[in-house]
C-alpha cells in the first residue's frame, strides 16, 4: 500500500507560508531521505533530493 504521492510544490496562489530545505522525512522510524518542506495555507508538501 502506497500513500505517499507526488505533487508540485505549492505556488503563490496557495499562500506559501514557509519553505524549509534539508528536512528529513521519517516513517515508522525509517528515514526516507532529505528534501524541502513547503508549508502553505492550503497544504503541506515535501520534495525529495
Amino acid at each position: 500500500m502506497s500513500f505517499l504521492k507526488s505533487f508540485p510544490p505549492p505556488g503563490p496562489a496557495e499562500g506559501l507560508l514557509r519553505q524549509q530545505p534539508d528536512t528529513e522525512a521519517v516513517l515508522n522510524g525509517k528515514g526516507l531521505g532529505t528534501g524541502t518542506l513547503y508549508i502553505a495555507e492550503r497544504r503541506i508538501k515535501r520534495t525529495c533530493c
